[in-house]
């Protein structure tokens, strides 16, 4: 130590001092130290992966349920609070990324691949989105899959500096970068995450109610976002599942894999059909296989007779032998087929014959936008060999199945409602039907002759959902959230009940009339037609019922947009039992079957549940 002369009051005697180091003390530095960390950020970014696979299998983040936004929250929570343990700018960024790549790994499977792809082809999609005046959705999903990883990573760097800089301010430079107890801290705090992760959702799946489970991604990608040409179809010892990729068979005890043919259905059908045999259909024709997929039992080609139509002025004459959409589920004897420009078709289930093919709605092209509309609504029913049309412009049009002949035919006197043209939702009971237009009217008809049997009518009605007919009662919801019951035959109110003051378009009524059940937002009320009552009778806080109620046997199941699937006895009104699917379920979701409660969820996903409460 070398000695300094420290100037004093007194010249002759000095005073030895400590002479101050020059070279400024550093903490190891932040690149050498993420070169050291890097084994241990290895193991979090892995954890981090699987963590996100886990949040992705469990929540698709439905928009309007607010649990959505719950569990968002507790994910950024998750990653503020990694990046103050690791406070390493890229490895704090890396993990948000690996942490969303994984909930969307946990959706799609491959993404990047067919994200890369779809952008390479984006001159074909856009043209041909142009061409069928459609939203070219997987453009779409790309660009948010792209824009989600890149306001990830943008965010979180931002973040991470500020987070490593603030704790250099406050506690020092030391403090600046996370070393070897912070990273072994990281670790151990993501097993406790996702291990309490893992035992609640396992807590909830009562798993030993699922009788079999076979799982399907959002693949295409463009399936998270839009209706893609798949179906799930049932009789009593098989289910079929098919969607763009092929077709599969299962057996309808164990969900065992029978068989699958590779070749990809290219036309809308119903979520749900209990047919007696798989019938799907591609851009060529429509193909019917027996139970098993060895073999074809026929082949219906599309065929050429739209080829005289001439389209209006503007208009691609592009794809109009090819129907948009195929209804399996209106008819034991007929597969209906829904062209473009109001035409429609009709198929022979038994030997797959074309019958017909005419113009019967509006020579307008159809909107891709609500085209699952018209497999949602009824818009189309059958009674014999006679199917009935709802068209635009409040026209009914009656033909025979087999011939396509007209039979009858009624315009209401409003033809449009709120500016636009309207369609009346068709019910049918006991050889007749009922027509509720929207505007407020209801008809009923004699389904074969088309005679009005009776009317009822009021500008303050306006239905929203179809009307269920029962002895000359209907009972529906209008626009003002009231559930109504009225006599037909002079518009009596029997019930007027308000459910809703206000309803955001996309927020589903999930209703099941018939057996006098409706659900809205997290609740479920029980309609009795007898007592002229509706009560609530259970409420699910934070969630939205989504799934139509169905009844089996004494028990009525409801379904959440979240996976949520409940239980209920159909007299008593008591919870059995609730249990947690992974995926997001719709109005069709639900269906009964002789071997179980089938569940198909938003990517195609089928799960078999065991019936009853034992």
């Amino acid at each position: 130590m070398d000695e300094v002369v420290i100037a004093t009051s007194n010249p002759v005697k000095g005073v030895a001092g400590i002479k101050p180091s020059s070279k400024h003390e550093k903490s190891p530095g932040t690149f050498l130290n993420f070169i050291l960390m890097m084994p241990l950020a290895l193991i979090i970014l892995i954890q981090a992966f699987y963590f996100g696979m886990s949040v992705g299998n469990y929540s698709t983040f439905p928009v309007y349920t607010i649990q959505s936004y719950l569990t968002l929250g507790s994910l950024l929570t998750l990653i503020i609070l990694m990046q103050m343990i690791m406070r390493s700018i890229v490895y704090s960024t890396v993990f948000s990324f690996m942490l969303v790549a994984g909930i969307l790994h946990a959706w799609f499977g491959d993404f990047l691949t067919p994200v890369s792809s779809n952008f390479k082809e984006i001159i074909a999609i856009m043209k041909s989105a142009w061409s069928n005046k459609d939203i070219p959705y997987p453009i779409l999903m790309a660009s948010i899959i792209t824009a989600i990883l890149g306001v990830t990573v943008f965010v979180n760097f931002f973040i991470s500096l500020f987070t490593k800089y603030l704790f250099e301010v406050v506690f020092g430079r030391d403090w600046g970068d996370g070393h070897f107890t912070a990273f072994i801290t990281a670790i151990i705090f993501m097993l406790i995450t996702h291990f309490c992760l893992y035992f609640y959702s396992n807590s909830v799946a009562e798993s030993e109610r699922i009788l079999w489970v076979q799982k399907s991604l959002y693949s295409p990608i463009e399936e998270f976002c839009s209706r893609i040409p798949s179906a799930g179809i049932f009789n009593h010892d098989r289910v079929w599942m098919y969607d763009s990729k092929g077709i599969t068979a299962l057996n309808s005890l164990n969900g065992q894999l029978i068989s699958e043919k590779m070749f990809g259905a290219e036309i809308l059908a119903p979520y749900w059909s209990a047919v007696s045999r798989p019938v799907v259909p591609t851009k060529k024709s429509l193909k019917a296989y027996e139970r098993d997929l060895a073999s074809e039992i026929w082949t219906c080609p599309f065929n050429k007779e739209l080829a005289s139509f001439t389209p209006p002025e503007n208009e691609s004459r592009e794809g109009l032998s090819i129907p948009l959409l195929i209804r399996t589920d209106v008819s034991e004897d007929y597969i209906f087929a829904m062209f473009d420009f109001g035409f429609w078709g009709a198929i022979s289930a038994s030997d797959g014959k074309m019958l017909w093919v005419k113009g019967v709605d509006a020579p307008t092209r159809i909107n891709r936008l609500f085209l699952e509309d018209y497999l949602r609504n009824p818009f189309i029913c059958a009674v014999k060999d006679t199917v009935i049309f709802s068209c635009s412009g409040a026209r009914l049009v009656a033909l025979s199945a087999k011939t396509g002949q007209p039979l009858w035919e009624y315009v209401n006197p409003e033809t449009k409602v709120a500016g636009k043209p309207q369609k009346a939702f068709l019910t049918v009971n006991e050889g007749k039907v009922l027509a509720t237009f929207p505007s407020g009217q209801l008809v009923l008809f004699d389904a074969l002759k088309g005679t009005k049997l009776a009317q009822a009518s009021s500008v303050q009605w306006k239905p929203v959902t179809p009307a269920y007919l029962d002895k000359g009662y209907a009972s529906f919801v209008s626009d003002e959230g009231n559930i109504l019951k009225v006599e037909l035959d002079g518009g009596k109110v029997i019930i007027s009940k308000m459910i809703f003051q206000s309803r955001p378009i996309l927020i589903p009524i999930p209703l099941n009339l018939s057996k006098g059940f409706i659900a809205f937002k997290d609740a479920i009320y029980k309609v009795s037609m007898e007592d002229h009552e509706v009560k609530e009778f259970f409420s699910f806080s934070k969630h939205i019922f989504a799934t139509n109620p169905l009844v089996d046997d004494d028990f009525v199941y409801a379904g959440s947009q979240d996976g949520w699937l409940f239980c209920f006895h159909k007299e008593s009104l008591k919870e059995k039992w609730r249990m947690r699917l992974n995926g997001e379920l719709m109005e069709e979701s639900l269906r009964s079957s002789e071997f179980g409660i089938l569940v198909r969820t938003r990517s195609g996903t089928i799960y078999c549940i065991k019936k009853g409460f034992n």
